[in-house]
């Protein structure tokens, strides 16, 4: 250190009781910044072009600092939804994340990085304070997932479609809702998508109720499975499985079942029989 060379004209700092009680009070202060910036910046309330007077001042451009004091809302602020069952995903989401670049990425006057990850339609929030790792601390979604209850007017279109692919993923999902914590109570869920030709998704997945809830190009089901996984899969591009068939036999499954749909061993037998149905087929055309 160049301190070294004053020597004897180096003047220590003050010892007394007084000063070093100002010091713990000065950091007991950057703690209280510290703790409140996270806070503000895993919350929903966080708009990365409007951070707020609690980060430094470079990080809002004055455009938006107007907005913000007239109390406008960024749009994707108030779009976001909490990502449920997330700390299961994140190592998946920790694998894309690194081959690709933060959207945000902000270091405070203390050297503590702030970084937003957008995966999909899942948004990713880091921290890593100097000289620490960098830690995944929230996940929301962006767009939230829709269910439609009932078969959509382009139905009557899609049965004769081919199915050309067939997936069954299974999800964590958060069982405690609406909470954003990463640990949290944690079941799994199974779904299925059916692929057609023309690219539109059917989803077939256990509701609370018991029932099976058929879905036809939901929102969002990209991101969805982005963070699930896909426990088996099969190719039928080249037969002659339409979107009749499936629908057959997810009618007649649940016919004289309602409310046993959602129950674990009756989940097992649909998607068996599911797959079942796509399989013989594709073993007996090798």
């Amino acid at each position: 250190s160049d301190r070294r060379d004053e020597e004897d004209l180096f003047i220590p700092p003050d010892s007394g009781r007084g000063h070093l009680e100002k010091l713990r009070k000065l950091m007991g202060d950057e703690r209280l910044v510290s703790d409140s910036r996270k806070q503000l910046f895993l919350s929903k309330a966080f708009a990365a072009d409007s951070a707020g007077p609690v980060f430094p001042s470079s990080w809002t451009s004055s455009v938006e600092g107007q907005k913000a004091a007239s109390g406008d809302a960024a749009p994707d602020a108030r779009q976001l939804l909490c990502a449920q069952g997330a700390d299961e995903a994140v190592p998946s989401l920790d694998r894309v994340m690194r081959a690709s670049a933060p959207s945000f990425d902000r270091r405070t006057e203390e050297g503590c990085r702030f970084r937003i990850y957008r995966v999909g339609g899942y948004e990713v929030r880091t921290t890593q304070p100097h000289g620490c790792k960098e830690t995944t601390d929230v996940v929301f979604c962006r767009q939230a997932v829709k269910h439609v209850s009932e078969a959509t007017s382009e139905s009557s279109c899609l049965l004769d479609e081919r199915i050309v692919k067939v997936l069954e993923y299974v999800e964590a999902v958060d069982a405690l809702a609406g909470q954003c914590a990463l640990r949290s109570a944690i079941i799994h869920q199974f779904y299925i998508v059916a692929q057609t030709e023309s690219g539109v998704t059917i989803v077939v997945e256990p509701t609370k109720e018991g029932a099976l809830l058929w879905t036809e190009s939901p929102s969002g089901l990209e991101a969805r499975s982005l963070i699930a996984k896909v426990t088996r899969a099969a190719e039928c591009r080249d037969l002659h499985i339409s979107v009749t068939d499936i629908k057959q036999y997810h009618d007649e499954a649940m016919c004289g079942k309602s409310g046993d749909g959602g129950r674990p061993e009756a989940w097992r037998r649909y998607a068996l029989g599911l797959f079942e149905l796509v399989a013989p087929a594709r073993d007996e055309s090798a």
